[in-house]
């Protein structure tokens, strides 16, 4: 269900959301116990490798067509485990409830006194702050950032969200959060639009019926149209 879900998600996204890029987020050493910034000859030879099309679903097995081939759930697994959650929750008759994994939550209703669910949301410039609180209730909000894994060489910093047309660390933004009803959606949209410019994000956010906040490297902040009736700094 996983790997379909991660496949279907990846065609909507245009391909911003890749579950094939697990070999260059290897290279990169984000998998690995040591960092390294891999020469262009290594990404070159790296590139056929990451085709989703040649990971082929056939009821219960997966075949990967070329040798050196893998998957990298990462970018989905919490937001289809927050769903999970959330719907085993509502089936055993709970009303109010906040389902938090990392930097994927999901409120289910709203507080028992009625009020909505607020989240802060972090400040991708500073570990102390925040840059403001979201009230959602029966809603996902997910935030994908390159400031929490990343390295340092030679005093640039590489982060783990890799762009699978260049396979580099994403340059546009320094996070991005989705609001929507589907956790695993939101998980893979927070993932593709920070690795496309405002105006492509903006146009998958509303093929999609979700809302989001992009913030850049100096900390200027972006909304969705609907995304202001949401937050409060």
């Amino acid at each position: 269900i996983l790997l379909e879900a991660g496949k279907n998600l990846g065609a909507g996204t245009g391909g911003a959301f890749n579950i094939a890029i697990s070999p260059v987020v290897k290279a990169w050493g984000f998998t690995e116990a040591e960092h390294h910034v891999p020469t262009q000859a290594e990404l070159d030879t790296l590139l056929p490798l990451t085709d989703p099309d040649n990971v082929v679903l056939d009821k219960m097995t997966v075949f990967l067509e070329k040798e050196g081939m893998a998957v990298d759930l990462g970018g989905i697994t919490k937001g289809y485990a927050s769903d999970e959650v959330a719907s085993l929750l509502k089936g055993k008759g709970v009303e109010s409830a906040i389902v938090s994994l990392g930097g994927n939550v999901f409120g289910i209703g709203t507080k028992p006194n009625g009020d909505k669910w607020e989240v802060a949301l972090a400040n991708p410039l500073d570990a102390n702050d925040y840059c403001g609180l979201i009230s959602i209730e029966d809603k996902a909000v997910v935030t994908s950032g390159g400031y929490q894994r990343f390295f340092e060489e030679n005093g640039k910093k590489y982060h783990h969200i890799i762009d699978p047309d260049t396979l580099l660390p994403g340059t546009f933004w320094r996070s991005v959060t989705i609001v929507c009803a589907d956790s695993g959606l939101a998980d893979a949209l927070s993932t593709a639009l920070f690795l496309l410019p405002l105006e492509e994000g903006q146009v998958l956010l509303e093929k999609c019926g979700a809302e989001a906040m992009w913030v850049d490297a100096d900390g200027n902040h972006f909304y969705s149209p609907g995304f202001h009736a949401l937050i409060r700094t």
